[in-house]
């Protein structure tokens, strides 16, 4: 894998890797399109009952922010880097495209870390046997989220904070060919700068790899100790609740959230390793793990896509309470929607 490859063969495979940025464009929209209706059911009343309930909107908002943010860079690089009628290099616009990556970077690390705190509050609460009350309050969800994405935020802008704008010496001239558009101008362009931009960058890399790979380890391990807790969990409440239906229905929750759990171990095994390689610099030019190394992101972007996407279809399938709460948001016939209402005015009166 570390081998240089013969030149047809690394052109042919650059240009397959390539077509990644491509599959990340569309999952990123796909996944946008997805999780809008997927938080809409998440934030009902009948599903906000307990903190993995809680933890899971935290990771659905995470997952339509990042896919938004692919989708509009994509927009954005599509279709106004090579556009010289605007001035891509303005104030505006570097500040937005600054911002716009430290919360994609922010969010991916939060992302990750709520996925492996679902499972771990999951088990918890199935090991306690109602001993966990707290820990299973909505407000323990949005407590443990608002926790994560502090500590992601104080990673990520302890790099992107590093960045400053400097004027370029050069000012920007539109092209004449776009005198049609509006009288011709000129503007101010600025770039981002860091100081030791090397030693930064390299440390950046390093944390991201250590979060990634410690993610990795540990998913492995709670998905096990979920998995053995959740076929405990369901012969005894087949034995003392005797009911079927409650067992079926622990039964279905906590497998739900297990296979999550394997999702997000697939998703960052593999950048994790990436990236202790990339920062090892043992990588021999014009190898399979140099290519790999050099659309890393792009990969990362398209796993995350696709990983954000299937949460919809995971709880949609395995979720009766997901189910049930479409049913009542959008189903609701209209002789259901006029009991409502008259039980609601009888009891205000």
């Amino acid at each position: 894998m570390n081998d240089g490859l013969d030149y047809p063969v690394y052109e042919n495979f650059k240009n397959i890797v390539s077509e990644i940025d491509v599959v990340q464009n569309y999952a990123s929209t796909a996944g946008v399109i997805m999780n809008i209706p997927h938080i809409f059911i998440l934030t009902r009343s009948s599903m906000r009952t307990s903190s993995t309930n809680s933890l899971m909107i935290g990771i659905a908002i995470c997952d339509i922010l990042y896919l938004s943010i692919l989708a509009e860079l994509w927009i954005r690089n599509a279709y106004f880097s090579d556009f010289l009628c605007i001035n891509v290099g303005s104030y505006a616009y570097i500040v937005s495209a600054w911002i716009l990556e430290c919360l994609r970077d922010l969010i991916e690390k939060a992302s990750f870390w709520l996925g492996f705190m679902l499972a771990m509050t999951r088990y918890i609460i199935m090991k306690s046997s109602g001993r966990a009350d707290k820990l299973a309050r909505p407000s323990s969800g949005y407590l443990i989220t608002f926790i994560i994405s502090v500590i992601s935020a104080a990673l990520s802008g302890w790099y992107y904070g590093r960045y400053y704008l400097e004027k370029d010496q050069n000012l920007w001239i539109m092209w004449d060919e776009c005198a049609g558009y509006r009288p011709k101008v000129k503007g101010i362009r600025y770039f981002l700068v860091m100081d030791d931009a090397a030693i930064h960058s390299r440390s950046h890399t390093i944390i991201n790899a250590i979060s990634r790979t410690l993610i990795s380890f540990l998913y492995p391990i709670i998905g096990v100790l979920l998995m053995v807790e959740i076929r405990r969990s369901a012969k005894f409440a087949a034995k003392k609740l005797k009911s079927e239906k409650s067992a079926t229905e622990r039964y279905h929750a906590s497998r739900m959230i297990l296979v999550m759990t394997v999702m997000y171990f697939l998703a960052s095994a593999p950048i994790g390793a990436l990236d202790f390689i990339n920062v090892s610099e043992i990588v021999t030019e014009s190898s399979f793990l140099r290519l790999s190394l050099d659309h890393s992101a792009y990969l990362m972007s398209a796993i995350f896509c696709l990983n954000s996407a299937s949460h919809c279809i995971i709880n949609l399938s395995m979720s009766s309470a997901y189910r049930n709460t479409i049913k009542m948001s959008w189903m609701r016939s209209p002789k259901s929607v006029k009991i409502f209402t008259v039980t609601r005015i009888k009891s205000i009166g």
